[in-house]
């Protein structure tokens, strides 16, 4: 976290210090969940940030017998834990801010390669459409044509020849125009290469709280799969992508981290898998806000 944010986030914690100092002496009592009952998410949220020992302090406090107003080793653990929590949610954000980024980066190259794509192939359908009007007219002129000659049946089977393998060769020329040209701009590695556990440079690798818990174990799993793992399985099971994931080419030509420098031309195709896994581990970060969410009713 940047000084001047945690400043901020110093002066609002502060604030809320003060507030509750004023009201520390009131006979109100103060909700505390029992430890069997605290939800497996925040338990494990406890467990990546490395706060489970304040965290049942302050349970334990919270179960003393005979107290109606608010200690201050309780507020002083309430404050700390809450400022932990807002600095995990803003890691959060700020991950899937990331994400959001490179989204938006493949989604504008890819929007600009099919306009491309549209435009080369609405100019080969004009040219085809063309040159099979110009022929034709040549051929009733060969066939209908005022000078009658004995060699007009033949040059209009050559026409017809020559109008047939034209249109033909458009028509394959159309057919590998939908595979769209390559990308206008080169594109940099992305995030999903660190996930796919390729070697990335630093600015494109998840912060430790991040990595942390994608590398981690999902509270209930019944196969012991961490969520990394469940990811890149389900990938491979529901064959909603088109690259091999089992081929070391294919996820460098995802995470645009090939082994030389020159980069290889990127299809809509690849892009449009990359779109489609970018999604899912952006969706995959965010669900931690569930569990920060479930640990803040807990030491609220």
């Amino acid at each position: 976290m940047s000084p001047g944010i945690r400043a901020i986030f110093k002066v609002f914690i502060n604030q809320i210090a003060v507030t509750a100092i004023v009201f520390a002496n009131t006979a109100i009592p103060c909700r505390s969940i029992p430890l069997d009952q605290v939800p497996e998410g925040a338990v494990e949220c406890a467990r990546l940030l490395k706060i489970q020992e304040p965290v049942e302090r302050l349970l334990s406090l919270r179960r003393a017998a005979n107290r109606s107003a608010v200690g201050s080793e309780e507020l002083h653990l309430a404050t700390r834990l809450t400022e932990r929590l807002l600095a995990a949610c803003l890691e959060v954000r700020r991950a899937a801010d990331l994400l959001d980024r490179e989204l938006a980066s493949e989604y504008d190259a890819r929007a600009s390669m099919i306009q491309d794509r549209d435009q080369a192939i609405a100019l080969n359908n004009r040219i085809n459409f063309t040159q099979f009007g110009v022929l034709a007219g040549e051929l009733a002129d060969g066939y209908y044509g005022t000078s009658r000659q004995k060699s007009a049946p033949l040059v209009a089977n050559i026409l017809e020849i020559v109008a047939g393998s034209t249109t033909f060769a458009m028509s394959c020329l159309a057919l590998l125009q939908i595979r769209g040209l390559s990308r206008p701009v080169p594109s940099k590695p992305n995030f999903l290469g660190q996930f796919l556990g390729l070697d990335v440079p630093g600015d494109k690798k998840f912060s430790p709280l991040i990595w942390t818990y994608l590398n981690s174990v999902a509270p209930g799993s019944r196969d012991g799969l961490t969520r990394r793992q469940e990811q890149i399985a389900y990938w491979k099971r529901v064959k909603v992508l088109t690259y091999n994931l089992d081929n070391p080419e294919h996820l460098r030509q995802l995470a645009a981290c090939p082994l030389s420098r020159r980069r290889r031309s990127e299809s809509i195709k690849l892009i449009s898998n990359r779109i489609s896994m970018l999604h899912d581990l952006q969706a995959r970060v965010e669900l931690l806000d569930g569990e920060l969410l479930e640990l803040m009713a807990v030491v609220d």
